[in-house]
């Protein structure tokens, strides 16, 4: 009988796999946006927004080499 991987499991296998911000998938621009409206801040749409920032700080720190 193959064992049935885990949610969190299959997540980290996809997150490690990805070669892009894979919390675009999971945490989607528009809630980033949300809580930066609740929040009060305000900011120009740049290349490296504050929703951005959040991918890659997340992508960052999960990643089991964090010399990247």
């Amino acid at each position: 009988m193959k064992k049935r991987k885990q949610p969190v499991q299959i997540l980290i296998n996809k997150f490690t796999k990805s070669v892009a911000l894979p919390f675009q998938e999971v945490l989607p621009s528009r809630t980033i946006e949300k809580v930066l409206v609740e929040i009060g801040i305000k900011y120009r749409n740049r290349l490296y927004n504050p929703i951005v920032i959040v991918w890659t700080f997340l992508s960052q720190v999960l990643d089991p080499d964090r010399a990247l």
